[in-house]
């Protein structure tokens, strides 16, 4: 029987936390891995969702002028195999990495009022999932920051949660709702479905608090008392940034236009911490 793929969410409760960056740049990763399935490439086949309607990774993966999104596949208008686009990247003498992408439109910003006229509510989008659950290694989606309805379409269909943010934001102002969000996403699902919190634009010495002295450091020990919190961060860099104006994501950019080690180094290294704490849960 053919390994299925798993399903990885990123979600946080606010947007401009690096949530996309993130997950683009995991997938990519991800895609440059030896995997498990048949391809030419012989890499991890990877499958990406953006679900988020600010479309900002289908304009990563330069897909915000694709003729089918994830809408039309909520609203069966397609199959989940005709919205798909390959996306192709050099990478260097590794030869080629395919990511394919199912991208967003504003038009999931209707969801909500038009939940109920929905054929898949709720926890049946993973029957949705099932044509193409076998074909990958990883499926990855990215979430929008609100947890509305266009979020209980995935809740059930995820294996595994990383919520991606920034340390300011977190000790500024979600820290008690990511707290309520851990509580309540891990009373709902098993035990272990929440992988832990990866922090972006990460500053150690940054000083989040002057009147407290609290630094990025300070508080990512704050979080372990609540939750996993993984080793390795991703640093602050101008080179996502550029990445993205270029539309390449980071592993590409790096290997073909730039020499941006230190943030691909990371991205890498966080990549190979999440599989080893997968596999943990997939051991068990």
């Amino acid at each position: 029987m053919d390994k299925r793929a798993i399903v990885i969410s990123s979600y946080y409760q606010k947007g401009g936390v690096g949530k996309t960056a993130f997950s683009v740049n995991f997938a990519a990763c991800l895609s440059t891995l030896s995997g498990t399935k048949p391809s030419k490439e012989n890499k991890n086949r990877v499958l990406f969702i953006d679900f988020d309607p600010h479309i900002s990774a289908s304009a990563y993966f330069q897909c915000t002028d694709s003729k089918y999104t994830i809408y039309d596949v909520l609203k069966q208008k397609v199959s989940i195999k005709d919205a798909i686009i390959n996306k192709i990247y050099a990478y260097g003498r590794y030869g080629n990495c395919i990511i394919d992408v199912i991208p967003s439109t504003d038009l999931m910003h209707n969801i909500d009022d038009q939940y109920y006229d929905f054929p898949f509510l709720d926890g049946q989008f993973k029957h949705v999932l099932e044509e193409v659950m076998n074909d990958y290694d990883y499926i990855i989606i990215d979430c929008p920051p609100e947890k509305d309805n266009i979020f209980k379409l995935v809740f059930n269909a995820t294996d595994y949660f990383i919520l991606a943010a920034d340390a300011v934001t977190v000790t500024i102002e979600r820290l008690p709702q990511t707290y309520s969000l851990i509580r309540e996403i891990t009373t709902l699902k098993e035990p272990g479905k929440i992988l832990g919190i990866c922090f972006n634009k990460f500053i150690p010495t940054y000083c989040v608090d002057n009147i407290n002295k609290t630094t990025c450091n300070d508080v990512a020990e704050m979080c372990k008392q609540y939750m996993h919190v993984f080793d390795n961060k991703i640093p602050n860099s101008s080179e996502v940034n550029s990445s993205f104006t270029n539309r390449t994501p980071i592993p590409f950019y790096h290997k073909n236009l730039h020499k941006c080690k230190k943030i691909n180094s990371a991205f890498m290294h966080i990549t190979i911490e999440i599989l080893n704490e997968i596999k943990k849960y997939e051991s068990e």
